[in-house]
């Protein structure tokens, strides 16, 4: 096999690996979009599921704070219960305090009468015992009247004044005697009012005692009701911070469910912008396999030509005999698509292509110009590498998309790749 002909089965290779690179590449691609497409999917069922657990824990957060609303409630109730309680054993204490104040009051009067009554028998007495110690003066001063001696006259207007004293002394004594049965009478009254007033105030004492008891357990009661009612302050404020937690936790899970329905909203439209990348991309990729179809079937022609090519001028050389130069019968294309020889002049044409195979060793290149872009057998190209001008060739047999041409001049050995123009 020729240099030209692995020159251009490597340039075939390299088409074929390029398309299946693209091939490739565009299915990598669709797999990837499909992967991340269905990792969407699953991100967006999780979102969900997600947002129905919030919504379910919202549900029961709502029937705590309701239950805990009726808690306090009824809290209160027994919270005015007891304060009502409270203010009736108040009033009853006060009651009480009132009638132990009377009672106080009663046996103070009592007291003060007993000592009035016990000042005055004391005076009775003192006056009793002053009648008795004016009689017994009395006495002694009539028995030294009896033992004087004296007219009768005046005896017997001492006796009269004597009887008359003694009249009064009797009465006196009487009025006396009445006075001290009514004080003691009045002592008497007195003793049972200070025994009935003792007995008074040993029971009143007993119910203060009592009151006493029953008012350090209503303090008690109070105080056990006012402990109660701070714990159940704490727990209401506690509710009340559980609740305003409860409230920031849910104000964040709607704000966190509405980022992710943002979320599932832009997912949802990359999920459409994906599909309609890959219905692209299969549009693309039906183009591209019509594309390696078409350009495997001009590369299985154009190999088939130069295949056709190479024999024809491999027989030429072998008929000729002539290593330095081919001259090969021009190949004329006729309608029917037949190759005839005919002799044309030399002529320079207007287009413009690149060489895709040398063979210096029977002085001819293959060039990418064919009957398609109107150059014909006899024409003659310039060769170019970049700007720098190589040599000419002459144009010895034309197919449809590539031509053979025999190396006129050249300046330096031509290469895959120059310009022909």
């Amino acid at each position: 096999m020729s240099k030209a002909a692995k020159q251009v089965i490597i340039i075939l290779g390299l088409l074929l690996v390029v398309s299946i690179f693209v091939a490739f590449s565009t299915f990598s691609q669709k797999a990837t979009i499909e992967q991340t497409a269905a990792q969407l999917q699953g991100e967006v069922a999780g979102y969900k599921k997600d947002i129905a657990t919030l919504d379910q824990k919202q549900k029961e957060i709502l029937g705590e704070n309701d239950r805990i609303k009726q808690q306090a409630s009824d809290v209160a109730k027994q919270k005015n219960k007891l304060q009502e309680e409270v203010d009736s054993l108040a009033k009853k204490l006060k009651d009480f305090e009132k009638r132990v104040s009377d009672a106080m009051s009663e046996r103070d009067e009592l007291k003060d009468r007993y000592s009035k009554v016990s000042r005055e028998r004391d005076e009775v007495m003192s006056k009793l015992q002053e009648t008795e110690r004016k009689l017994s003066e009395a006495q002694k001063k009539a028995e030294s009247v009896v033992a004087a001696v004296a007219p009768a006259s005046s005896l017997i207007d001492e006796n009269k004044q004597l009887e008359s004293h003694w009249a009064q002394v009797l009465k006196e004594k009487a009025d006396f005697s009445l006075r001290i049965a009514k004080l003691e009478d009045e002592l008497n009254q007195s003793a049972l009012d200070v025994t009935e007033l003792k007995k008074k105030n040993s029971d009143l004492t007993l119910e203060i005692s009592a009151l006493k008891q029953e008012r350090e357990d209503l303090q008690q009661q109070i105080k056990r009701g006012q402990d109660i009612a701070d714990n159940v302050s704490l727990d209401l404020v506690r509710e009340k911070n559980d609740k305003r937690f409860v409230g920031s936790q849910l104000d964040k899970i709607k704000e966190e469910n509405l980022a992710l329905r943002a979320q599932v909203k832009e997912l949802g439209s990359m999920k459409i912008v994906l599909e309609k990348s890959i219905a692209k991309l299969q549009e693309d990729k039906s183009t591209i396999e019509k594309k390696l179809a078409q350009s495997e079937t001009v590369i299985q022609e154009r190999l088939d030509d130069v295949l056709k090519l190479k024999e024809d001028i491999n027989r030429k050389v072998l008929s000729d005999n002539k290593p330095q130069e081919v001259i090969l019968p021009p190949i004329i294309v006729n309608g029917s698509g037949l190759v005839s020889d005919k002799p044309a002049g030399s002529r320079h044409v207007n287009v413009s292509g690149e060489i895709v195979s040398v063979n210096q060793e029977n002085n001819f290149v293959i060039v990418d110009l064919g009957q398609k872009t109107g150059v014909s057998i006899g024409d003659r190209l310039s060769v170019y590498r970049g700007s720098a001008y190589l040599g000419e060739v002459e144009i010895i047999q034309v197919r449809a998309d590539i031509s053979a041409a025999d190396i006129k001049k050249q300046s330096s050995p031509f290469q895959t790749g120059d310009l022909v123009k």
